[in-house]
C-alpha cells in the first residue's frame, strides 16, 4: 500500500484455484503467522493455518472450501490484535511440498479489506510457478494505522516457512 492510501482494518486473504484443470494431488494452503518485533511468532498458536483454524484470541480465522473452485480464506480483524503482535505474514503453500504452483490451474492470492476493498489479486502460478510456498506479504502495524508490505520470498515448504518465523516443529 501506498502512504496516505488508508490503514487496513479487516482483511480477507484468500487462495482459489480451478481443482479441475489442476494437478489433482496439488492442493493450495494459506496460512498466517502473528509476528512480533524480533520477527517470530511469541508460541505455537500464533501460527493460524488448517490444524489450527483461529488465533488465541480469535482475531485471525482460517477456513477451507471445496468444489470445482477451490477456496482457503484467512480473515484478520487487525483491532483484535494483541499490541505485542506488530505483523501479520500471509502465506501460501503447496500441501505438503507436492509439486508447486504450476501444477495448479488459475491460482489466485487475494487481498482485500472491508473499508479500502479489493488491494490485490496476484496470479501465483504465472508469478512463481517453480516455488512450493510464498510469503506474499506481511501485514504491518505502523503507528497506528496497518499497511500491507510486499514480501516474496519463496521457500521449500510450509515446515521451512514455519521454522523461520519461530515456531517450534
Amino acid at each position: 500500500m501506498r502512504p496516505g492510501s488508508g490503514t487496513l482494518t479487516d482483511v480477507t486473504v484468500r487462495t482459489f484455484w480451478d481443482s479441475r484443470g489442476s494437478n489433482n494431488d496439488a492442493d493450495l494452503d494459506l496460512s498466517a503467522f502473528l509476528l512480533n518485533d524480533a520477527g517470530v511468532v511469541a508460541s505455537d498458536s500464533d501460527f493460524v493455518f488448517f490444524n489450527n483454524p483461529v488465533s488465541t484470541n480469535g482475531a485471525v480465522k482460517h477456513s477451507g472450501g471445496a468444489g470445482g473452485i477451490v477456496e482457503e480464506t484467512v480473515t484478520i480483524t487487525l483491532s483484535h490484535l494483541p499490541s505485542a503482535v506488530t505483523a501479520v505474514a500471509v502465506v501460501a503453500t503447496v500441501y505438503n511440498g507436492l509439486g508447486t504452483f504450476a501444477d495448479l490451474c488459475d491460482a489466485v492470492f487475494a487481498i482485500e479489506d472491508a473499508q479500502l476493498g479489493p488491494i490485490v489479486n496476484f496470479e501465483i502460478n504465472e508469478q512463481r510457478p517453480a516455488a512450493s510456498a510464498l510469503v506474499y506479504g506481511r501485514i504491518v502495524r505502523d503507528g497506528d494505522r496497518w499497511i500491507l508490505d510486499a514480501d516474496g520470498t519463496v521457500a521449500s515448504d510450509l515446515l521451512a516457512v514455519a521454522k523461520s518465523f519461530g515456531v517450534n516443529v
